[in-house]
């Protein structure tokens, strides 16, 4: 007996489903599944910021918060740029880079500017109007006698930040990035104990007085406090704590200019940029850049000290000496270790003018 066969014995049998014959069938089976994946992970992120929507009113708020810090800490920076450049403008800075010279004016306006908050603050004049008069017409004059140029050099320098070779660009790198990571942490809240507990407490409290009030609630406020003065200045402008850490970090990096500058004067360019990045690479110091202290104000005024000491060791130049004092003085009005900078200073004069050492001693500590 013959079995009938349902379908012909040459017909083409269809292929099984998820072959690699079914697969070259049908090209397109992929592509859906691709674009139905792709449309449901979208969906799922649409629904999820619909209730958790990425951006607010407040949110908007806070990075606009963030450009009044900035800003805010610029225009400190230019005014005290500028009234430096006009007060050491009788220095001879053909023996020091274009950075160097940006710092030492920087820190040395900073300085007057401080001094100024401080006696308004003994005036009882310790409110923004005023404060920022002071930075106003110091910034004026400043402006009137060539200030304006520091910030063509301020531009000019940081135009000319390209490493030459393979390891300066390397060194550069990881500055870059540790002080890219630093300012972010330094243009968050302040959470850190010291300035918590008297770093921002002393300049919130005398603008709330309006004065320079003591403290006797708080022993930290007896400290020196040529920069929570600053911050107090920065504060009045709008009420804001977080332009402190800011500006502290500011004070960081015109102290590591300062120490590049005076190594790549005396080695070459990696070694500058190594100076940069070695000590960011400690966690100790590279924290200190995202908080509202005083530590990087030292260390700034300590590396003025510094060059300018070798400065007049190298040219003898009586204007690098007085530099020395004057940063020795803000930096010991900043903290009071600063003040162990004067026994460094004093035995450097000594061993290099020896039986002549009287008059530039009494000198450099005259103006400190």
């Amino acid at each position: 007996m013959r079995t009938t066969h349902p379908h012909p014995t040459n017909a083409v049998e269809p292929p099984i489903a998820g072959t690699a014959e079914a697969r070259r069938v049908s090209p397109n089976a992929g592509w859906w599944r691709v674009i139905g994946t792709v449309l449901g992970i979208m969906l799922l992120l649409v629904a999820y910021y619909w209730v958790h929507k990425p951006l607010d009113l407040s949110l908007v708020l806070r990075l606009g918060g963030l450009l009044l810090d900035l800003a805010v800490n610029i225009a400190l920076f230019v005014a005290g740029g500028a009234l430096g450049r006009a007060l050491l403008a009788s220095l001879n800075w053909a023996v020091v880079s274009r950075g160097e010279r940006i710092a030492f004016e920087a820190l040395a306006g900073l300085g007057v500017i401080s001094t100024g908050a401080l006696l308004a603050g003994m005036a009882g004049l310790f409110r923004g109007v005023f404060l920022w008069l002071i930075v106003a017409v110091a910034f004026l004059i400043a402006m009137r006698r060539g200030g304006g140029s520091w910030l063509v050099d301020a531009r000019a320098f940081t135009r000319a930040l390209r490493p030459i070779d393979r390891w300066a660009r390397l060194w550069g790198i990881v500055a870059c990035a540790l002080l890219a990571m630093a300012l972010a942490r330094a243009l968050a809240p302040p959470f850190a104990w010291d300035a918590l507990n008297y770093h921002l407490v002393g300049p919130a409290r005398y603008l709330s007085e309006g004065r320079i009030v003591p403290a006797p609630d708080n022993f930290y406020l007896g400290f020196p406090q040529l920069l929570e003065l600053l911050f107090g200045v920065a504060m009045s402008a709008f009420g804001r704590d977080t332009v402190a850490a800011p500006l502290h970090f500011g004070f960081g990096v015109l102290g590591l200019i300062l120490v590049a500058g005076l190594v790549r004067r005396h080695t070459d360019v990696r070694a500058g940029w190594l100076a940069v990045a070695l000590p960011l690479s400690a966690t100790s110091f590279w924290l200190l850049f995202g908080w509202p202290y005083v530590d990087l104000a030292v260390f700034a005024y300590g590396a003025a000290v510094l060059v300018a000491a070798v400065n007049w060791r190298e040219h003898r130049e009586t204007g690098w000496l007085v530099v020395a004092g004057v940063a020795l003085g803000f930096g010991a009005g900043t903290k009071y270790t600063a003040g162990l900078l004067a026994i460094g200073l004093a035995a450097m004069i000594v061993v290099e003018a020896r039986s002549r050492a009287l008059r530039p001693l009494l000198l450099a500590g005259g103006v400190a």
